[in-house]
């Protein structure tokens, strides 16, 4: 039986906003990282992604096949983690781990049916910037403080004081400042996002700059540089040939001089 237009706008709303939740309660909970927190996510992400496949399934008009842009490069990289399960050291661990990437396939599908609707894509983007804004604050609040206090648990020493937000180790948190970063640059230009989105983006940008060096996550600095450079080649390349051919010159002399500044100024 066929959902009504009011009863099928509603369960996609409720729908979208389940999804979102591993990707912002998740990084507040230690980022997930436990399986203890991660298990009750994973659980929602099946069952939500389960309902909007059937709800499309029987209502005319509306497709299941539309897939998202990189979703079959991550379908093969889940389908190469399940074959090596038994091989693994511990094939426990390499099942949870598997069960985590055919989660993020699922959300980023079933996100990616909902979100097309009316700009709800603006919403999944304002929602995980605003709760990331707020746990760098937290951390700001951590680093002013000079406390290794993360929740409830303390850090351990050997950490030091680099940042970590609410998350236990600085290079997680990093690797989130990295999706804040890229995500919000990408945003600020586009026309299409709005002015609240757009300024919300580039707020969370710059906000998340300094926390980020403060990480002292060589790996996230060099993630971040990477992604950022990938959208300014993109962006020129689109722009015409002579930007990007100043863009493939520029790029690599900005990344060799902001490199040696970190090399040098920092431990």
């Amino acid at each position: 039986m066929a959902l009504t237009s009011a009863a099928r706008s509603t369960f996609d709303w409720l729908a979208l906003l389940i999804l979102l939740l591993p990707g912002t309660a998740g990084i507040v909970l230690y980022g997930g990282v436990r399986f203890s927190y991660s298990a009750p996510f994973l659980m929602v992400v099946y069952v939500a992604a389960a309902l909007i496949f059937f709800s499309r399934l029987i209502n005319p008009g509306q497709t299941v096949v539309r897939l998202p842009a990189g979703w079959l490069s991550i379908l093969a990289f889940a389908v190469l983690g399940a074959m090596l399960i038994a091989s693994a050291a511990i094939p426990y661990e390499a099942l949870v781990e598997v069960l985590k990437i055919v989660s993020y396939l699922l959300s980023y599908w079933a996100i990616y049916q909902l979100a097309l609707i009316r700009g709800r894509w603006r919403i999944c983007y304002a929602i995980p910037l605003i709760v990331g804004s707020l746990i760098v604050w937290y951390a700001i609040i951590q680093h002013t403080h000079g406390s290794n206090l993360v929740l409830s648990q303390t850090r351990p020493e050997g950490y030091g004081m680099r940042a970590s937000g609410t998350l236990i180790c600085p290079n997680h948190f990093a690797f989130v400042l990295e999706l804040l970063i890229i995500s919000s640059a990408a945003l600020v230009p586009m026309k299409s996002a709005g002015w609240s989105l757009r300024i919300l983006a580039g707020y969370t940008f710059v906000l998340s700059i300094p926390v980020l060096v403060l990480t002292e996550s060589r790996s996230g600095w060099i993630g971040a540089a990477a992604g950022l450079s990938a959208l300014v080649l993109l962006a020129s390349f689109r722009a015409g040939a002579k930007r990007f051919a100043l863009a493939v010159v520029a790029v690599p002399i900005v990344l060799a001089a902001v490199g040696a500044g970190m090399y040098f100024g920092s431990s």
